[in-house]
This record gives C-alpha cells, sequence and structure tokens, in this order.
C-alpha cells in the first residue's frame, strides 16, 4: 500500500530523504532497477490519488513503482508529474530531462514545457528560455494553451535575465503611495525580506498577511483544512524594523464543515473567504457580529477578498473563475453605492491574462496582485497596478525585493510605517528541503524615508547599470566608409539587425541537419535575445537615470568602448568603432523627446553637461579565434562568436566638476535722466566677471546709429570690472527715449541686451 506523505515523514524513502535520489542516484536507477515486484501495485492507487487531485498520495506511490522499476517509460513520467505538482523541482526536472532525451517528446511533448517550467523555477532562465522556444517551435501540435504558455514564458525568462539585478521597483512603488503622507522629497530603501520568525511559520503553509489594530492576521492551511489565525506583536529589539509574534486561533469554524481564510479589514468590518459544502465564496463580518454574503454566491469560485474606499464608494476587488473571465482566475471587482452593490467586472485584460491572477490588495489607488502570466522572475510574482478608474495601467513587476524564481503572492502593505508582508515557497522555507518547495512562509520587511536633506548623487545608480553592451551588424552603420561618425541613430541600427535573423539563421545552419541544426538555430536566437536585446533594453532603462543626474545640473562623462572583428584592416576598424560610438550618441540626442541633447550641446540652462569619452579599440582586443577570412562568411560575419565582438559598451561613468557657466554681471538698465537735444551725450557702465573663467566679448551692438557702444577690452579676466562707454546722439529726437545695446558673449547663442533709457529736451 501507499503510505501518505504525512504518515512516514521518517521514512527513508520521505520527502526529507528523497535528496538522495536526486542527481546521479536517480539516473543511475533509470539505467539498474531491480523489479523484484509489480509496479502496478503502487501505479493504480497512484493513479487514482491524482484523479482526485491527492498528489501527495499520488507522489507516495508513484515513488515506490519507481523504485522498483525506473526504466519503464510511463512509470517515469507519473513520477515527474507527481514530484512536480508537489513541487519538488530539482527531481521533477531531472526526470522530465531524462524523459525527453529518450523519446524526443513523442509520447509526452508537454515533458519539454513542463522541463522548462521547473528550471525557471530553479532561477535557471537561460534553460528555461532555451527550452520554452525549443517546445514552441518544435511541437506546434501540442495543446494550444500551453503553446501560447511557452511563447509567453519564453519572453519571461528573457525578461528575467535582464531586470535580475532590477531592485528598485519596490521603492518606486513606495514613493508613489507615501506621496500623500510625506510632502518632502524622500529617498526609500527596501530593506531585504526575511522570514517571519517565532510561531508564525510552521512545516504547513501560511498565507493572507495583513494588520489590523495592532494585531497580525494571517491564514494557515493544515491538516487539509484553513483556519483564519491572529498573532499578537510585540517589538523586536534585535531589529526594529521587524515584531516577535505568539499567535492564537482567531476565527476558526464553528463547524467541522466550514473553513475560513483570507482577512482583509476595512474599518471593524471584516471580509473573509468562506469554504463550506456549498463551495468557495465570500463572507462579511460586520461588527455586530452579523454576517451576510457578498457580491458572488453564485456556485463559481469567489475569494481573497480586498476592500478599498474609492470616491464614489467602497470597492471589492477578489479572485473568481466566474464566467467571462480572460482565462484561469482573475481578478474582478464590486462597487457599493448607498449599499447596494454592483454587477462584478472583470478587471480586465491589462491585469488579467490567460494565466492566474490571484491575491489582490488595493492601496493608495494601487492594485498589488500576483500573476503566473505576467513577465516575471517565477511562477507566481507581485505585481502592482495603478488604478485608473476601473481601468489599470500597465503592470509593474515589484522586482527582486519581494519575488523569486518560485510563487511569492498575498502582498499586503501599511504605507504609513512602511511594514510589507507577503508570502512565498522559496527556498528557506520552513518544511521544504534542498530542491523541494512544498509549503510557504510568511516574509516581512520594510521600506525606510529618509525624508531629510538628501544627497542628490545616485551615481551609483547609474553605475549599477553598467556595462550597457549594444551590438551591430558586420560594418554598420555606414558601410563601406572611411567616416569617423554617423548620422544613424542606434535605434535605427537595431532594428535593421533584428531583421537580419533570418539571414543569420540560414547562414549558420547551412549544410546542417537533425539535431546539430537545431542546435545551431538555438545558439543564433541566444545571441539576439540574451545579447542583442538586452542590450537595447539596458540602454531604455539606463537613458532616463541619466537624464534624472543631468536634470540637477551635473557634468557627467560617459566612457565609451568600440570593438570590431578582424575582417577589415585595424585603422578602418576603428574608424568603424568611432561610427557606432556616434550612433549612441545620436540616440541620446533624440530619446526621450530630444531632453539629453542640450546636456551634449553644453546649452542646458541649468548648466548641466554630458560627454562621451570614445575608446575605440576596433580589432586589437578583438577574440582571436574570430576569423578574418573573407571567404569564409559563416565565421567571420555570422559566427556567435564575431557577432559578440562588433559591439560597444558604456562601461564607465564618471562625475566631473560641475561646469562655471561664464557669467557677467551688469544694469540691466540705465538711466539717462533728461538730456539737452543740442550736444553728444557719453556716459559708462561696469560690467563685472564675477566667475573663476575668463569671459570672451564678442561684439557690441546697438538698435541705432545714435547710441555707439565701445569696450574697454574684450576679454574679461575672472573677478575682473572693465567698463564699457556709450556716446548717445541726441540731436534730431525730441520726448522719451528707449535704446538697446547688444552683448554678443562667446558661448552663448543669444546677446545679452542692456536698456538705455531717457528724455531728450
Amino acid at each position: 500500500m501507499c503510505i501518505h506523505r504525512k504518515a512516514y515523514s521518517g521514512n527513508a524513502t520521505s520527502l526529507a530523504g528523497l535528496r538522495h535520489l536526486t542527481g546521479l542516484a536517480v539516473l543511475l536507477l533509470w539505467a539498474h532497477s531491480p523489479v523484484a515486484q509489480k509496479p502496478a501495485t503502487y501505479l493504480k492507487p497512484g493513479d487514482k490519488a491524482a484523479a482526485a487531485g491527492d498528489w501527495t498520495m499520488a507522489y507516495s506511490c508513484y515513488e515506490q513503482a519507481f523504485l522498483l522499476d525506473s526504466s519503464d517509460f510511463e512509470t517515469a513520467w507519473r513520477f515527474a508529474e507527481a514530484a512536480r505538482h508537489i513541487k519538488y523541482y530539482d527531481l521533477a526536472s531531472r526526470l522530465y530531462d531524462k524523459l525527453y532525451e529518450k523519446d524526443k517528446g513523442r509520447l509526452h511533448p508537454e515533458g519539454l514545457f513542463w522541463l522548462a517550467s521547473m528550471q525557471k523555477f530553479q532561477g535557471r532562465y537561460e534553460d528555461a528560455q532555451r527550452n520554452f522556444r525549443k517546445f514552441h517551435k518544435k511541437h506546434k501540435k501540442a495543446d494550444k494553451l500551453l503553446l501560447a504558455r511557452a511563447v509567453q514564458e519564453e519572453k519571461g525568462a528573457l525578461w528575467a535575465l535582464n531586470f535580475k539585478d532590477n531592485d528598485d521597483a519596490l521603492e518606486k512603488v513606495y514613493g508613489g503611495l507615501l506621496a500623500s503622507v510625506l510632502t518632502d522629497n524622500c529617498r526609500f530603501t527596501a530593506l531585504r525580506p526575511v522570514r517571519m520568525e517565532g510561531a508564525i511559520n510552521t512545516a504547513d503553509s501560511e498565507t493572507s498577511p495583513s494588520m489590523h489594530n495592532g494585531a497580525f492576521y494571517f491564514s494557515r492551511h493544515a491538516a487539509g483544512r484553513w483556519s483564519l489565525m491572529k498573532a499578537e506583536m510585540t517589538p523586536d529589539d534585535t531589529n526594529q524594523a521587524f515584531f516577535r509574534f505568539s499567535n492564537e486561533q482567531f476565527a476558526d469554524s464553528s463547524s467541522a464543515m466550514v473553513q475560513y481564510a483570507n482577512a482583509a479589514w476595512y474599518g471593524d468590518t471584516l471580509w473573509c473567504t468562506q469554504m463550506d459544502a456549498g463551495g468557495i465564496s465570500l463572507r462579511e463580518k460586520g461588527p455586530a457580529g452579523t454576517q451576510r454574503m457578498a457580491p458572488g454566491g453564485d456556485g463559481h469560485y469567489h475569494s481573497q477578498p480586498s476592500v478599498t474606499a474609492t470616491a464614489a464608494g467602497l470597492r471589492l476587488y477578489f479572485v473568481s473563475d466566474r464566467p467571462g473571465g480572460i482565462g484561469g482566475l482573475d481578478i474582478w471587482f464590486s462597487d457599493n453605492r448607498n449599499g447596494v452593490w454592483s454587477a462584478p467586472r472583470n478587471a480586465g485584460d491589462v491585469v488579467n491574462t490567460p494565466g492566474d491572477e490571484l491575491s489582490p490588495f488595493a492601496l493608495g489607488g494601487n492594485l498589488f496582485f500576483s500573476s503566473d502570466w505576467h513577465e516575471g522572475f517565477g511562477g507566481f510574482d507581485v505585481f502592482c497596478a495603478a488604478d485608473l478608474g476601473g481601468v489599470f495601467d500597465k503592470p509593474l513587476n515589484l522586482g527582486k525585493s519581494i519575488n523569486s524564481p518560485q510563487h511569492d503572492m498575498f502582498f499586503w502593505t501599511d504605507p504609513v510605517s512602511g511594514r510589507y508582508f507577503f508570502s512565498s515557497n522559496r527556498e528557506g522555507a520552513t518544511g521544504s528541503v534542498e530542491g523541494a518547495y512544498c509549503c510557504h512562509d510568511l516574509y516581512g520587511g520594510i521600506i525606510e524615508a529618509d525624508c531629510s536633506e538628501i544627497a542628490e548623487d545616485k551615481l551609483e545608480v547609474l553605475m549599477d547599470e553598467l556595462p550597457v553592451k549594444l551590438y551591430f551588424h558586420n560594418d554598420e552603420p555606414n558601410p563601406d566608409s572611411w567616416d569617423t561618425t554617423s548620422t544613424v541613430n542606434y535605434s535605427d541600427a537595431y532594428a535593421s539587425y533584428l531583421a537580419l535573423i533570418p539571414q543569420y539563421e540560414k547562414e549558420n545552419t547551412r549544410g546542417l541537419e537533425g539535431d546539430a541544426r537545431e542546435g545551431m538555430m538555438s545558439v543564433t536566437h541566444d545571441f539576439f535575445d540574451l545579447h542583442v536585446e538586452k542590450g537595447m533594453a539596458d540602454l531604455e532603462r539606463f537613458a532616463p537615470l541619466l537624464l534624472d543626474e543631468l536634470n540637477q545640473g551635473k557634468h557627467i562623462r560617459l566612457s565609451v568602448r568600440g570593438f570590431a572583428s578582424p575582417r577589415a584592416q585595424t585603422d578602418y576598424n576603428v574608424n568603424l568603432t568611432r561610427r557606432r560610438i556616434a550612433s549612441l550618441i545620436n540616440y541620446l540626442s533624440f530619446t526621450l523627446g530630444g531632453a539629453i541633447k542640450p546636456y551634449l550641446d553644453g546649452t542646458a540652462a541649468n548648466g548641466g553637461k554630458l560627454e562621451v569619452e570614445q575608446l575605440p579599440f576596433g580589432e586589437y582586443r578583438s577574440d582571436k579565434r574570430v576569423s578574418d577570412d573573407l571567404v569564409n562568411v559563416r565565421a567571420s560575419i555570422y559566427s556567435r562568436a564575431a557577432c559578440m565582438e562588433r559591439k560597444i559598451e558604456i562601461e564607465l561613468v564618471t562625475l566631473l566638476p560641475p561646469v562655471v557657466k561664464p557669467d557677467l554681471v551688469y544694469a540691466p538698465v540705465y538711466q539717462l535722466g533728461t538730456v539737452r537735444g543740442d550736444s553728444l551725450v557719453t556716459f559708462e557702465i561696469p560690467i563685472t566677471n564675477p566667475t573663476s573663467l575668463p569671459v570672451r566679448i564678442d561684439n557690441v551692438a546697438a538698435s541705432c546709429g545714435c547710441t555707439r557702444p565701445q569696450l574697454e577690452k574684450d576679454i574679461v579676466a575672472p573677478g575682473e570690472t572693465i567698463r564699457m562707454t556709450i556716446g548717445f546722439d541726441p540731436r534730431d529726437r525730441k520726448g522719451e527715449q528707449h535704446k538697446e545695446v547688444y552683448l554678443y558673449i562667446r558661448g552663448e547663442r543669444e546677446p545679452r541686451v542692456i536698456v538705455i533709457e531717457g528724455v531728450v529736451e
């Protein structure tokens, strides 16, 4: 008979002991497995448990069948499926890999999809991206939803590779949440979340954290049932960011047939999920203890409530599989106006996807939720979407401060204290062992807001983005040219490069068949996905950060190094790399509506300046394995090694001393007073240079011939005062006079103006 996992935790083949079945041991069992008893003895009850959704029991049965005969393909397949369902990603990954290696997906093509999924859960994003792409390219007759998901998952794995070091999303979200609370310019820092200690986390699953009236609420799933729990919070003397907890059962069911979960408070009213013989629905528990059903109760799944205030009244968000959704579990909401709940509305396809969206939490005009479809780091990631009145902005992944390669959900935060909590089955969770992620624990962290005088230097943020590597097709831009500059914008060079992917596929696979052809196709796509597209994504993320610094009036230098493959002679390649750097400068000039261009031109009003230091290396640093054989175009142009050499890198950001703008001090208006109309009037205007740089006045001129300015000298030294003599001829003029004198200062586009006013008798 099969033994339920909970009942034999001390057995040598228990979940804790299964680490011995990973790696080499599994592979050895695969090839050498004694058959002393029929596997069918365990397969039948395993199939029955799997059909009932009891994957823990199914795993136990399939494990024992596998130990009896690991060479049987279908037994191994069942074992892999069970390992996946109980979140034993390491073992499932090895099993799926071996299965696909044996039959190339002829019996179970979806095995390649699940292999890629397991690799993503392990943080092996490059392997996952490659296998997701291989699945939807090679197994086009597989389940359509699985194919669509594979396309999306490939994008997600690539996104995770590109953004794996992006860790400031949560801080940005908090900046918006606290805008109405903190009026000063504040800097937000997310302290790393930690697993909550004490009696909170157990070997079972804890989810749905929240705070209310100084107490901590959460849900626990143990022994097959859900319970609402309450914990008293006392400060943790060892870490002021967190609390110590002592817990007690809060609101369990009065009947063994009823369970509650998902505490969500609004005022003194508790919203929760009720599970009973009638299904899963929502319950409102008011101050007087009265209970009534919230919107729903129509036989479909309704769970995970969150209530917030809007301009029109209350809004209840919840999760449901009711008809009319986008796919799987969706987020819905219902508005309460004058005590009447509206018909539930789907949150729309910006939030909801063909996958599952869970655990909505509304706060400050933002909707936090988890999704297993939007591009992220793991299975379920936490996202934030701005609520624009029932229509939502594009969701923002909260970054690796919160999200892991596993499942992260039930995010809840208090913006006043900066504390946040969420549930995760990441590595290190209680009850998990190496390679297995069975259960969810609660994690907590804090956002610290520094609203004192903040140093504006965020240069380290720019440095964290480096290097930014940008790649080019052979001899681009401006092929067959000795020019050292170019008018090509890098965004255009990038688009042209991507358009050549079919040509790269053709050249790199010429004469290859079978696995060799498939492998080379994968290498070609990996280069464009993991290097070319990543470089553009890095540049698009880098440019706004650079502009933020320049807008503070800073003087910044970018050091850009150029490389080229060795097909051409060295001096030609040096010029080529200069053209490539010029295409980056052109991109910076035109991106973000041209906002960076004045800093490149040195004409920014705030004195900020951007310099680009060109460090062209041409062929000098190229990989010597790259062919310079003009006949062998595959090796010298289309090979991955050659492609990797054709690039430029933003490798250093340097903060230079502030640019001192030349300036002069003088009276902008000179009052001549009343003068007689029969004689020439001469007067002097002092002009002082208060800066540390000399100022050259290229020319002076007047608005009419009756006014003649003349400078004492045309270069004004630092700290020096010179005089400008002005002669005014009032003859043939009567009444009020308004004349202008123009100073043309080197480096300034427009002349300075001095106004002369007076009256001629």
